[in-house]
């Protein structure tokens, strides 16, 4: 998804330059979490923009993960996760912070790699289907205030 929205919102329309796509699961409900895009423009392409993010996502969902598509947006996850494992910040911040509670983040700091190596265009397409329908999705827009106009209560 962050692959095609980088394409279409950055290269094509050079609307935003910063596109940012990603999933933030629940641990207190499972199966709960939201799936997020993060973009700054120009406050008269939002309406066209938020159109154009639908649009993507219900593409996806429909035509599912291309390969060579995959292949552009997991090998730099891939080296990402290769140079993540030799941070402090990480293993302090993310695996030993909270694995009281959650000592499952200790297994998952060791198979990082390995199991997202193992991901497949097949499997995303499958997760595209099953999370990415607009007719679900609940959109925020963050506006500025006009110039000499009071923001609303």
């Amino acid at each position: 998804f962050s692959e095609r929205l980088r394409e279409q919102i950055r290269e094509k329309l050079g609307a935003a330059y910063g596109v940012q796509a990603f999933n933030l699961p629940g641990r207190a409900f499972p199966g709960y979490g939201r799936m997020l895009v993060l973009l700054t423009v120009d406050r008269p392409q939002v309406p066209a923009i938020v159109a154009e993010i639908q649009r993507l996502a219900e593409g996806l969902a429909r035509e599912g993960v291309q390969p060579e598509e995959f292949r552009r947006a997991i090998n730099p996850s891939l080296a990402g996760i290769k140079d993540l494992l030799q941070a402090n910040r990480y293993w302090l911040g993310t695996v030993l912070s909270g694995s009281r509670q959650h000592p499952e983040q200790l297994q998952w700091a060791r198979t990082i790699q390995a199991d997202h190596a193992a991901i497949t265009p097949e499997e995303l397409s499958a997760l595209a289907r099953r999370y990415l329908d607009p007719g679900r999705a609940a959109v925020f827009t963050a506006l500025p205030v006009e110039a000499g106009r009071s923001p609303s209560p």
